[in-house]
């Protein structure tokens, strides 16, 4: 590698890393903006969370973490042409779909017709969905959602077990000859 080369590669990671940490920190802020979704569709996408994943006593719920926020971000770069097309063409659908049997957009139900929608759909889903690289919309949709709830900071320390560093650090195992190598 030459100077020229390094200085490149040196620059790249720098304002990567300044970057980087304001992309992501817009996800936070109240005013977002959305990239890949429709703005509507991004709270969308957090209600449905919320249904699929709701708030407890014991941790906060899909709305709490911003999984739309989060998906409308990893969406962008993060998922294949073919799986863009299918969440383009399915929340448009769902909407479509709940006033056609409910005459009242997803935001209007009650709490006990939204779980019974999603899980009508989660049935479906599994019904219709034989190749992995097609889905279903909702079955996508969900799987990613639960994605972005359990990589994302409430999901992480609240919903589950976290230790930042786990067990202790024994960096001197004896090693015995033929024996396979450690993965710590």
């Amino acid at each position: 590698m030459n100077r020229r080369e390094l200085l490149s590669a040196l620059s790249i990671s720098v304002g990567g890393g300044l970057l980087l940490p304001n992309a992501l920190a817009s996800c936070r802020s109240d005013n977002y903006e959305a990239i890949f979704f429709e703005p509507g569709q991004v709270e969308l996408i957090n209600e449905i969370g919320e249904v699929i994943l709701p708030e407890t006593p014991e941790s906060g719920g899909a709305k709490a973490a911003r999984v739309a926020h989060y998906l409308d971000f990893f969406a962008v770069k993060g998922l294949t042409p073919a799986h863009k097309e299918i969440l383009r063409r399915g929340l448009p659908e769902l909407e479509e779909y709940t006033q056609f049997m409910y005459g009242a957009s997803f935001f209007q139900l009650d709490a006990d017709t939204k779980h019974n929608l999603l899980a009508q759909l989660d049935g479906e889903s599994k019904q219709l969905t034989t190749d992995p690289m097609f889905p279903h919309y909702f079955k996508l949709l969900k799987e990613l959602i639960v994605f972005a709830y359990f990589t994302s900071e409430v999901g992480a320390t609240e919903a589950l077990r976290y230790e930042p560093i786990p067990g202790k650090f024994e960096g001197d195992y004896p090693y015995v000859k033929g024996e396979g190598a450690w993965a710590l």
